[in-house]
């Protein structure tokens, strides 16, 4: 998955290339190359009929090359300079030399899909999958015929999707491990032959209020074997969904004016309909659904007393299996919808508005229960305070930013988290007041890839030594600046305090114990000891083993809730 985040670096040039077949030098076009950085943050140009390329806009930092080719041309995915092992490929900085992609010529599936019902799946999207390699896809034509070309040799599956039928795999089966392999050879096409698509299985019901059926054209969502498909009922409130493996079977509705239902008639899943056989219909899959409840929340700043706009609202059940949401508009006042009555905790989301994203809570602190009757129309009004903000710089020990790295808060049962920016500034706002305890650590994608350390405010590699920043509401503290050495062997000691005490910064030696006293050597970077002299180390200074001081990590917890 790549990753987009928002930089506020200045562009700092191109990486310009050509794109073309390894054999005969030729250019190709039509190839989209990608600019990874360390992040996964990616730009991406088309080559040109020349086959030519320029990746403008990007940042002073290192990038990984991708190419990959339009969905007919024959010609290999690859990384730069060659391969597909992404961590393999070059880092290139912007404004180097132009670089060329070479790409070989690539093997090819053919096959025919037919239908349930013996017509040509015409219009199928087939996709060929392999765990090491790029997926390449194909459509079928009139006839059901494919060809998904640009595939390395090796062993391929097929996935396939058609408008009324649930994806599937070839070999006729919905699980990928299941599914049949096809081998292709290196610049050869493998024919895998005729295929009969599975039908998968039918639901049909009905959607009832109290009185009258569902208005033609509600929606009903059908879940079936991991898959998922949207119907609308007719005039008389029925509905057919289609297209749904086999499996445990789930329906859901929310009528105008009638509240979100699961099938039979609860405000959550409790209950699923088995559908093993294929081609099988399951019908009078019914769901009654009650007149709604609704929740009016009028939001107040509790500072001030006036409303508040723009923060969004989401009302949780009382095992919080489902969530109901809405956003407070004018006057500071959101309606909450679709309802059964029951009890419900409410989530704000105030954070882009200077305020806490917080749970509400009864004046002990604790989640506040809304119990909200049935059919009828509750309110409540709510006084939020102001959010306290941190902010800061994360740089290394040369005083250079580190972009990427993850800054971590935690307050008891409480954690925020904010990633920085190119130049390495983090904001975390929305937080309640409190004593918040904050770290700052970089997760690389690749072993080869610049690292840093963890570090703990105000500035120590030992989670023991922690100093908690005292917060009331309100409060907007900046400066809030942490160094995290590099770190490129990655064995969680910095570079730098290796090189002081002879140990080896280019591999990884943190559970050696180079004093021979009983401690590693991340355990004495840890304690701030000399790992070097048991004399002088943790042998002497009392690291118990049983202490914090060189080995507590904070705990990552479940980070809150974000719009």
């Amino acid at each position: 998955m790549v990753v987009m985040l928002s930089l506020s670096v200045a562009a700092a040039g191109s990486l310009t290339g050509v794109v073309v077949d390894d054999e005969s030098g030729a250019p190709l076009s039509g190839v989209t190359v990608y600019a990874y950085d360390l992040r996964l943050s990616a730009s991406s140009v088309v080559s040109n009929a020349d086959g030519v390329f320029t990746i403008s806009g990007l940042a002073d930092r290192p990038y990984r090359l991708l190419a990959y080719p339009a969905y007919t041309d024959n010609h290999a995915t690859r990384i730069y300079p060659e391969g597909i092992d992404f961590c393999a490929g070059t880092l290139l900085y912007p404004d180097e030399a132009q670089v060329t992609l070479s790409l070989p010529t690539a093997a090819a599936l053919t096959g025919r899909l037919i239908t349930p019902d013996g017509l040509p799946a015409a219009s199928a999207t087939v996709t060929a999958r392999h765990p090491d390699y790029f997926a390449r896809a194909a459509l079928t034509d009139v006839d059901g015929e494919f060809e998904i070309v640009g595939l390395d040799g090796d062993d391929w599956s097929c996935e396939v999707e058609l408008d009324g039928l649930p994806n599937q795999h070839l070999g006729r089966v919905y699980d990928s491990e299941d599914a049949l392999v096809f081998t292709v050879t290196e610049q050869s096409t493998a024919d895998v032959g005729e295929h009969t698509l599975l039908p998968g299985v039918t639901v049909e019901g009905g959607v009832y209020g109290p009185d009258d059926p569902a208005a033609e054209g509600t929606n009903v969502i059908v879940y079936a074997g991991s898959q998922i498909t949207t119907a609308q009922t007719d005039a008389d409130g029925r509905y057919v969904a289609d297209g749904l493996p086999t499996g445990s079977v789930l329906s859901w509705s929310e009528p105008a004016g009638l509240a979100l239902t699961y099938y039979p008639d609860k405000d959550r899943p409790t209950t699923f309909l088995e559908a093993p056989d294929e081609g099988m219909l399951l019908s009078d899959v019914d769901l009654f659904a009650p007149t709604e409840s609704t929740l009016t929340v009028t939001l107040i700043d509790g500072e001030t007393g006036e409303t508040i706009e723009g923060p969004g609202l989401m009302l949780y059940n009382s095992n919080g299996t489902v969530g109901k949401g809405a956003t407070a508009g004018d006057g500071g006042i959101g309606a909450i919808v679709g309802l059964h009555g029951g009890d419900y905790s409410l989530y704000i989301y105030a954070a882009d508005e200077g305020f806490t994203d917080d749970h509400y809570r009864d004046a002990d602190g604790t989640e506040a229960i809304i119990s909200i009757p049935d059919a009828a129309d509750a309110a409540l009004t709510i006084s939020i305070p102001p959010a306290v903000t941190l902010s800061g710089t994360i740089t290394d020990d040369a005083g250079l930013p580190v972009y990427g790295a993850f800054v971590l808060a935690l307050l008891e049962d409480e954690a925020e988290s904010a990633t920085t920016d190119a130049e390495g500034r983090y904001i975390l706002d929305g937080l309640p007041a409190g004593d918040w305890e904050l770290q700052a650590s970089y997760g690389g994608y690749c072993d080869a890839d610049p690292g840093w350390t963890t570090a703990y405010y105000p500035g120590t590699p030992n989670g023991g030594a922690v100093e908690a920043i005292s917060t009331i509401a309100g409060d907007d503290i900046a400066g809030i600046d942490l160094v995290i050495p590099v770190d490129n062997d990655h064995d969680g000691m910095a570079d730098a305090w290796e090189r002081t005490w002879g140990l080896d910064d280019s591999l990884d030696d943190s559970l050696d114990d180079l004093d021979g006293d009983g401690y590693s050597n991340l355990y004495e970077y840890r304690a701030g000891t000399n790992p070097a002299d048991p004399a002088g180390g943790c042998g002497s200074a009392g690291c118990g083993r049983g202490s914090a001081a060189a080995l507590f990590l904070l705990p990552i917890l479940g980070l809150r809730r974000r719009r």
